[in-house]
């Protein structure tokens, strides 16, 4: 997984030399993605680890979620992508407070992206939700693809480690099946969970963030 970045990087790197300035703007996009690509697998190998050894240097405070969503909104739309998705997000207009660790918040919160800007086919949503749940007042981050969704039998599978999806698009962009559980673990110690929702006729995937609310920030 390391090498497939890393052997993309070099082979556009190569073709820069020769080539007219139209075509040096388009691989720049793609050095571009690839890099980010490969910082983004080094960084979740690296907090996999982290989270192995015992993660200990937690810094937990009432965040307001928005905050977290709309970076994660805007690294999505200036991403270079061959498929050219178009990202919607629809937030509320006031604070959505939670008690979370706010980089490993961003981890999650882009690994799901990541995910579903690999599967989607045209578009992704990103919105948030609240829900009540056994006493308990729930926060929620939605990111919806509108790619081919899930088959009952990967939906146990896909939060363990390593595990790939045979119905990936294409291997090429896919990452090294650990970024939905990392996401998944980063739910955990937040007290929440991520629930997968498969669409209407198969039609996409919805993945949801749940982190327990806290009303505000005093």
């Amino acid at each position: 997984e390391l090498r497939t970045p890393l052997t993309n990087i070099k082979f556009y790197l190569s073709l820069l030399e020769k080539q007219s300035p139209d075509l040096k703007s388009r691989y720049m996009d793609t050095l571009k993605r690839e890099t980010d690509r490969l910082h983004l697998l080094m960084e979740n190998l690296l907090l996999l680890l982290r989270l192995d050894q015992g993660y200990t240097q937690l810094s937990m405070k009432i965040e307001d979620v928005r905050q977290a969503v709309w970076a994660i909104t805007d690294d999505c739309t200036s991403r270079p992508n061959n498929k050219q998705i178009v990202v919607h997000c629809t937030l509320p207009e006031t604070p959505v407070y939670a008690f979370v660790d706010n980089q490993l918040l961003h981890r999650a919160l882009g690994n799901l992206a990541n995910n579903a800007l690999i599967y989607a086919n045209s578009q992704i949503t990103i919105a948030m939700c609240q829900k009540g749940e056994d006493g308990m007042a729930w926060t929620g981050v939605s990111i919806a693809d509108d790619g081919p969704g899930i088959p009952p039998e990967e939906r146990k599978q896909i939060y363990k480690r390593f595990f790939q999806r045979e119905s990936t698009p294409d291997w090429q962009s896919s990452g090294a099946g650990i970024g939905l559980s990392i996401a998944q673990e980063i739910a955990s110690i937040f007290g929440g969970t991520i629930e997968c929702v498969n669409q209407p006729q198969e039609k996409g995937s919805t993945f949801i963030l749940w982190l327990p609310a806290s009303p505000d920030k005093s």
